[in-house]
């Protein structure tokens, strides 16, 4: 679908505006029988004030799961030239930094990257991209500036939290490297900062359709752990837990065993294993 400031508006009004107007029921099996929750239905838009930072927060969860067993380079690509149109600029960054990846996988086929698309405080992109190997600086600055980028930076040591250097200071001589956890929050800690929010972006992010995080092809953020089961969606609650109390009277019809809930932050957990029913 082409992306218009018609079809910008279109997804705040069906979209971002109908966030958690119905109700989902997810179940899953464990030792005391099926347990289910009610929870409202997210639009999981990054233009929702409600869901983008849950976004952000199961994000860095996911990268603390998926980058603990390498170690990890954090590499900032930035640009020379700040009189090109910011909406044009994005485009362009996006295909450049396909481009650049082309160049380097061929180098390096089997590289794993996740690299985020950001604007700085002077309203131009830059880009942050970790790797899952050492890449040669010369290498990825020549690359960048053949494709008509400014800047790199590859950096694999921590910040001295006195100083800010990275490299040897009075504070500590041998700096310790970058952890998982250091890769992960520095991608998230980037992403959340205000000039990133794509409410005070405005329609631009829409426009330039551009995602503010991808990854390679054999690099994936799903947690396939998860046990919960799509159910069914209802308009409201009662529905959703209504229906629940009629499968548990099929299943038991003398109630024998009967559910319990416990109220959740933003729904219901209904089960066996809570102490006091409702």
């Amino acid at each position: 679908m082409e992306r218009t400031p018609e079809t910008y508006r279109h997804h705040l009004d069906h979209t971002v505006h109908n966030c958690s107007s119905t109700w989902t029921l997810l179940k899953q099996e464990t030792v005391l029988g099926t347990e289910y929750i009610i929870v409202p239905k997210l639009c999981k838009s990054n233009y929702c004030t409600y869901c983008r930072p849950r976004n952000l927060a199961r994000l860095r969860q996911a990268l603390y799961r998926s980058l603990k067993h390498k170690a990890w380079r954090l590499v900032t690509l930035t640009y020379p030239d700040h009189t090109v149109d910011k909406l044009m600029q994005l485009k362009a960054t996006a295909r450049q930094f396909k481009r650049l990846i082309q160049r380097i996988k061929r180098r390096y086929p089997n590289l794993t990257y996740i690299r985020t698309i950001e604007l700085h405080q002077s309203d131009f992109p830059h880009l942050h991209m970790i790797v899952d190997r050492y890449i040669p600086a010369a290498f990825i600055t020549k690359a960048w500036h053949d494709l008509g980028g400014g800047r790199t930076d590859i950096i694999t040591r921590r910040r001295c939290p006195d100083c800010g250097t990275r490299g040897n200071c009075p504070h500590q001589k041998h700096p310790q490297r970058l952890n998982y956890k250091d890769a992960a929050d520095y991608l998230t800690d980037e992403i959340q900062k205000a000039q990133q929010d794509p409410h005070q972006l405005g329609v631009i992010y829409w426009l330039a359709h551009v995602r503010s995080i991808t990854t390679s092809r054999n690099f994936n953020l799903t947690d396939k752990t998860s046990a919960w089961q799509y159910v069914g969606t209802w308009p409201d609650p009662t529905d959703a837990w209504n229906f629940v109390n009629d499968m548990h009277a099929g299943t038991d019809p003398h109630n024998k065993n009967p559910l319990t809930v416990h109220d959740l932050k933003d729904g219901l957990a209904i089960g066996h294993g809570y102490p006091d029913p409702m």
